[in-house]
């Protein structure tokens, strides 16, 4: 709307009050106010038209009129402003509802993970240890083994050295035994048990 065609519906609104300035329109609060000063008798006044759409659609005689109507709009539009914050605050807190369920869950991976790795560190270490525990029993084994193999070996060769019939029996009898055992010792795990009830067919 110009300020003629405001003029002109000023003048059909306010008939016989002499129009003596136009200000407009102003813009409150999203709506365009033309404030209008016109001669009452012989005093000024003001008088205030709402536009729109192109149309003076009110007209207030006096600024008290017209502030309920801006208070209103003030009203609606701070309405209209914390609902769209409160919307956009309920997003944000879904988001972070959804963002500390996937923490949760990957916090809950890690912990797995980290609870798997420490167990298999676990039992690596005891694995480490029993291995380091059977190498040591074998060589414990190993040098008994030999120190009772070299011992029954001296003690044979002893007894035989006396040159006596009985001492002469009984080294080479420990000799073969100590012979023997050690065979067994060593190549025992080559060879497999002789079922000799089945060679002999007296197994059905």
């Amino acid at each position: 709307m110009t300020e003629a065609q405001a003029e002109r519906a000023f003048h059909e609104i306010y008939k016989g009050q002499p129009l003596e300035e136009i200000c407009g329109p102003h813009i409150l609060l999203g709506k365009r106010i033309w404030e209008v000063w016109c001669k009452k008798g012989n005093r000024l006044a003001t008088r205030f038209l709402e536009e729109d759409n192109a149309a003076i659609s009110q007209s207030f005689d006096k600024l008290e009129e017209l502030v309920p109507v801006l208070q209103a709009k003030h009203d609606e539009l701070q309405a209209i402003l914390i609902a769209a914050q409160n919307a956009e605050i309920a997003t944000l807190n879904v988001n972070i509802q959804s963002l500390n369920r996937v923490i949760a869950e990957k916090e809950e991976q890690l912990r797995i993970a980290v609870s798997s790795n420490e167990k298999e560190a676990r039992e690596f270490e005891l694995q480490k240890q029993k291995a380091g525990w059977e190498q040591s029993n074998q060589r414990i084994i190993l040098i008994a083994g030999i120190a009772g193999f070299f011992g029954g070996v001296f003690s044979s060769f002893f007894l035989i050295s006396r040159g006596d019939s009985v001492s002469i029996s009984v080294g080479c009898a420990m000799l073969v035994s100590t012979l023997i055992g050690c065979g067994i010792a060593v190549f025992g795990k080559h060879f497999k048990l002789i079922d000799i009830s089945s060679m002999l067919g007296l197994r059905s």
